[in-house]
C-alpha cells in the first residue's frame, strides 16, 4: 500500500433516509388515538374535585348577657366576631391576628370604615383581656347590642360592594 495515496471510503449503497409514511392513516391508529382520548377524559373526570355545595349559614352563637363574667363574655364575643369574619371572608381569617385584620383593606371595603374601626378596637380590647395577667381586666366599652349589630354587619358583607357600570 502506498502511504501517500488517499483512500476514499464509499458506502455500499446510497443513504435514502427514512421511509415515507403511508398516504392514509390506518384504522388501527385512529382507533388507538380515539381510545387514548376517551381514557384520558375518563381519568380526568374521575380525578377532578367534586364541587363543594354551598353551605347554609348556621346561626352564629352570641354570648348571653347574664351567663358569664364580663371577661368571659368579652372573649366569647371576640371568638364570635372572628367566626363571623371567617364565615364571610374565608377560613384564612381565623388565623389572622388583630393587626393583620386591621391592615387588610378588604374589611374596610366590605363593612365600611366606622364599623371596621369599632371591630378593631374591640378585638384589641379582647386580646388585652385574653392575654393580660391582670385578674380584673377592664370591661368592654361596647355594649352587647353594639356587638350583635357588628356581627350582623359582618354577616351581611358576604358580597363585595359593586359600583354601577357607566353606560
Amino acid at each position: 500500500m502506498n502511504p501517500t495515496a488517499k483512500t476514499i471510503y464509499t458506502p455500499p449503497r446510497p443513504n435514502l433516509g427514512p421511509d415515507p409514511l403511508d398516504e392514509s392513516p390506518s384504522w388501527l391508529g385512529i382507533a388507538l388515538a380515539f381510545a387514548f382520548v376517551v381514557s384520558a377524559f375518563l381519568v380526568w373526570r374521575r380525578r377532578r374535585r367534586k364541587p363543594i355545595p354551598p353551605t347554609t349559614k348556621a346561626r352564629l352563637s352570641v354570648p348571653d348577657e347574664n351567663s358569664d363574667s364580663p371577661h368571659e363574655r368579652m372573649i366569647a364575643w371576640s371568638l364570635s366576631l372572628r367566626a363571623s369574619m371567617a364565615e364571610t371572608f374565608g377560613s384564612a381569617w381565623l388565623a389572622k391576628t388583630t393587626e393583620e385584620i386591621a391592615n387588610d383593606p378588604v374589611l374596610i371595603d366590605r363593612i365600611g370604615p366606622e364599623p371596621a374601626a369599632q371591630l378593631i378596637a374591640f378585638l384589641a380590647e379582647a386580646d388585652r383581656a385574653k392575654f393580660a395577667d391582670a385578674l380584673d381586666p377592664q370591661p368592654s366599652t361596647m355594649a352587647d347590642s353594639e356587638l350583635r349589630e357588628l356581627t350582623n354587619i359582618i354577616a351581611t358583607a358576604a358580597l363585595p360592594k359593586t359600583s354601577p357600570h357607566p353606560s
